[in-house]
């Protein structure tokens, strides 16, 4: 009788050791489907998995793959030749690290624009109609574009206000047969487009020719080599060369109230 007690006994305490872990696997998956974000199919281990993008998880997506929006140019006002422009500086709505900029058609020559940051710097060296120019701003998750237009005109008139009397080395001015008036200049060349001058030796003067109305005032950039120097009423340019100057290309801009002309010229200064 006893001993059937104590085998009666020792299966009520096997089906208790049963039912205990039993209880407690229930409880896991419980939680498992309770808690967001947990996989309980995901983990044959027992433990919770997260699930991408679930509270408390980290984010598959990094800062840097979030795309820029929203970019924008404040309108710049014209440029002027020969004349730092104020930079222009983008601005966003939203997104992540931008790794590169980039602008098509290319800037204006003298400008410049910062593939890190997007900004737009310089000073114009050429005269350029008024263009629209898309930049595009892009990391490794997508990219977004802004237009702007941007025009470089001829230099603004000297300090002073009246430009003074025209040269006498310049042509008289040309009718228009349009409208009976001046019209634009036009054609401004001088007699070739490149130099070879001597330190310490004075060059002869040169003078530029045109068509159109009359030009006011001329302006070179960049600034000629040192000793040399252009008349900005009549576009002459002189003096003596004082230092040794690699070849290089410069820009003669000729404006009048009517319009602008512009050329270039190469000029080189090699030792005595």
């Amino acid at each position: 009788m006893k001993s059937q007690e104590r085998a009666t006994s020792s299966g009520r305490e096997e089906r208790a050791a049963t039912r205990i872990p039993l209880s407690i696997a229930c409880l896991i998956l419980a939680t498992q489907l309770l808690i967001p974000g947990c996989n309980p199919e995901g983990n044959r281990g027992g433990g919770c998995t997260p699930k991408v993008g679930s509270p408390g998880s980290q984010s598959s997506t990094p800062i840097g793959e979030v795309p820029p929006t929203g970019l924008s140019y404040t309108s710049p006002p014209p440029f002027h030749l020969g004349a730092a422009i104020v930079p222009l500086v983008p601005s966003y709505t939203s997104g992540g690290f931008l790794a590169s900029h980039s602008v098509q058609p290319g800037m204006p020559p003298g400008l410049t624009l910062s593939t890190s940051n997007g900004r737009i710097t310089g000073t114009p060296t050429q005269l350029s109609p008024l263009t629209t120019y898309t930049v595009t701003a892009s990391n490794s998750g997508g990219s977004d574009s802004a237009e702007l237009s941007i025009q470089v005109l001829a230099p603004l008139p000297l300090s002073g206000g009246d430009p003074g009397p025209l040269s006498a080395t310049e042509p008289p001015p040309m009718e228009s047969a349009e409208s009976g008036s001046p019209g634009p200049p036009e054609n401004l060349i001088y007699s070739q487009v490149a130099w070879e001058f001597t330190v310490g030796v004075e060059i002869d003067s040169l003078v530029p020719t045109y068509s159109g109305g009359v030009i006011v005032l001329y302006a070179v950039v960049p600034s000629l080599p040192v000793g040399l120097s252009i008349d900005p009423i009549g576009g002459k340019i002189s003096g003596i060369p004082r230092e040794v100057a690699a070849p290089r290309t410069y820009t003669v801009a000729g404006s009048s109230p009517t319009g602008v002309t512009s050329t270039t010229v190469r000029i080189s200064v090699i030792g005595s």
